[in-house]
């Protein structure tokens, strides 16, 4: 039975966006309201008023999230556990500074006459789809994991040879290594020993040609449901298609693909070592840089040559019958085979320890992805997505220290920091140096800087950007780039003409990004630490570029991509869209390079 809003003056609930009133539907059994499809609907960021009306004053209306209301308005009951009383007055549930309504789902429960009644509020992305959304917090985790694996690769070195840049995951391939012997034992004995188990099956064959009958045969002979002269005749065969067999045939299938690109990129990796080699020749006192590439070859070589030899090993059980026969397909269940004999067990705990790489990655409890706001959401991906593409293959870099690398692996446990404000990553690539700092503020004066922490000041009061990359080449600072991660669509930001906004310079959002633009300075361009102040300081803006993404883009009409007044550039960057970003990138480092260099860094 569902509760009609005020059916017998029992309760009213309505939920207004835009002046758009929407009321609430309620059940009094809760497995109801999980089918409710005409449930409320609304945006997120959008300032949302709640109506909760009762005669009942001692009515409470519980909801997820409530707690972050104003004192006022939430209270507490005996249980600790908040809730609103019923008012003839509209309640702010969402405001610019209060409860931010996160994008999905959230249950209402009115308590009444001891007795509750179920409904729930749907909170939708402003700008991403539900799945688009579902789709950054799973990049975002798998790129944090990205750069943990980053430190367990930093972290691995053998004897004096440090290969930090091979680009694929060593650990995995030290585990193998570690196993080989062993596990490939127990291979050959699954090649010649694997479990089966008997069936029974029926062949049509002629009469004369038969050699055992038993009550099937007879039945289908008496049923006539066979060709005259031909009888059903029954027939042992041993089937390997059992599901430990399953996995064995999943595990072996899946270290031969590692194997293969072990391989590939191992070659790949020698190949770019050796024309490294080639330039450090041309080159006097490079010698101990040379050394050491030829012990990182040396070292490398003897990895793909044992890799070969465990994939050869691993394509002879690949052409034995049984394991031919066996299907590709694994059960939602663990057989238990894989835990009770010790020939599929020890195989199943080397393919758990390649999933978990034998280290504990553990995320800060304070990430919560699926409860940050989605601007906040925003920034975390754009921030971790730029470190990764910073040390991908196009810009080269490899991180030196910051956030979760300033920690040391101990027991093989690896915890992933909270992305606070003023985090930072540290890059090198030869002789350049670049921080990566996340929503760190600016200071307003020359006297609060320092060459290597915070090198710009800013005559502005918008002095927090999201981001903010400082570059050094041979300790010289050269430079800043500005980032800004906007929540908005496009056109929220600077739209169709620039004239436009030349007379709306009241705008906020304008005015935060053209300071970042005009306004930042700095005493230390083109100088090292120590030395007097820069003569360039009054004549070079510090700031080469400031790059703002987005991720939406609903007015094709808009033109503007850069505003050369203000050093801006826009560029939207989603998971979907991640060449423009790259390029983006690229492109301003490389012009604060050659900027340098016309003043005399090289």
């Amino acid at each position: 039975m569902d509760i009609q809003y005020k059916n017998n003056n029992e309760f009213f609930i309505e939920i207004t966006q835009n002046n758009s009133p929407q009321q609430a539907k309620f059940f009094e059994k809760e497995m109801d309201f999980y089918n409710l499809e005409d449930a409320i609907v609304i945006k997120e960021n959008v300032v949302t008023k709640l109506l909760f009306t009762c005669e009942d004053s001692n009515a409470k209306l519980y909801m997820d999230g409530i707690e972050t209301l104003n004192n006022d308005i939430a209270k507490e009951d005996i249980d600790g556990q908040v809730y609103i009383e019923p008012s003839n007055n509209l309640i702010d549930l969402y405001t610019v500074d209060n409860f931010p309504l996160i994008p999905g789902t959230f249950r209402m429960i009115v308590e009444i006459h001891n007795k509750k009644f179920y409904s729930k509020m749907k909170v939708e992305p402003k700008l991403f789809t539900e799945k688009e959304l579902e789709v950054v917090k799973e990049d975002l985790e798998e790129e944090i994991n990205g750069l943990a694996f980053e430190l367990i690769k930093k972290n691995i070195s053998i004897g004096e040879v440090f290969i930090e840049d091979l680009p694929i995951d060593l650990y995995k391939f030290l585990i193998i290594e570690n196993k080989f012997f062993s596990v490939m034992a127990a291979l050959e004995d699954l090649k010649i020993k694997p479990n089966y188990k008997i069936k029974k099956i029926y062949k049509t064959v002629r009469e004369d040609e038969v050699k055992s009958i038993d009550e099937i045969t007879i039945r289908n002979h008496l049923e006539g449901n066979l060709e005259e002269g031909f009888l059903k005749q029954p027939t042992i065969e041993l089937d390997y298609d059992l599901p430990e067999n399953q996995w064995i045939k999943k595990i072996v299938i899946e270290i031969g693909i590692f194997l293969k690109e072990f391989i590939e990129v191992s070659e790949n990796f020698i190949y770019k070592k050796k024309i490294n080699i080639k330039k450090l020749k041309r080159y006097k006192n490079n010698e101990n840089k040379i050394k050491d590439e030829e012990r990182t070859i040396e070292y490398v070589i003897n990895l793909m040559d044992l890799a070969r030899k465990m994939k050869n090993a691993i394509n002879i059980l690949n052409s034995v019958e049984w394991f031919k026969s066996v299907s590709n397909r694994i059960g939602i269940n663990l057989p238990h085979t894989l835990f009770f004999d010790s020939r599929y067990n020890l195989i199943y705990k080397l393919y758990q320890q390649l999933k978990g790489n034998d280290f504990t990655i553990t995320l800060d409890n304070k990430f919560a992805f699926q409860w940050k706001r989605t601007d906040k959401l925003y920034e975390m991906w754009c921030f971790v997505k730029i470190s990764r593409i910073v040390i991908g293959e196009k810009l080269g870099f490899r991180i030196d220290s910051g956030w979760l690398f300033n920690q040391t692996i101990e027991s093989n446990k690896v915890l992933i920091p909270e992305l606070e404000s003023s985090t930072r990553l540290s890059f090198k690539k030869d002789d350049i140096y670049m921080n990566l700092t996340y929503d760190d503020s600016i200071p307003n004066y020359s006297s609060e800087t320092s060459i290597y922490n915070t090198p710009l000041y800013i005559t502005s009061s918008n002095r927090q950007p999201d981001g903010r990359i400082d570059v050094y080449k041979r300790d010289v600072y050269i430079g800043s780039i500005i980032l800004e991660f906007k929540y908005r669509d496009r056109k929220g930001l600077w739209a169709v003409n620039y004239t436009r906004y030349q007379r709306e310079m009241n705008s906020n959002v304008i005015k935060q990004l053209t300071a970042y633009g005009d306004n930042c300075s700095t005493r230390y361009l083109f100088i090292k630490e120590g030395e007097k102040g820069s003569k360039y300081k009054n004549s070079i803006r510090p700031v080469m570029r400031v790059l703002i993404f987005y991720p939406k883009r609903t007015d094709v009409d808009i033109e503007i991509d850069e505003v050369e007044d203000h050093n801006l550039k826009f560029v939207r960057f989603t998971p979907e869209v991640l060449k423009n970003a790259e390029e983006s990138l690229e492109l301003s480092i490389l012009e604060l390079l050659e900027r340098a260099e016309e003043y005399g860094i090289n």
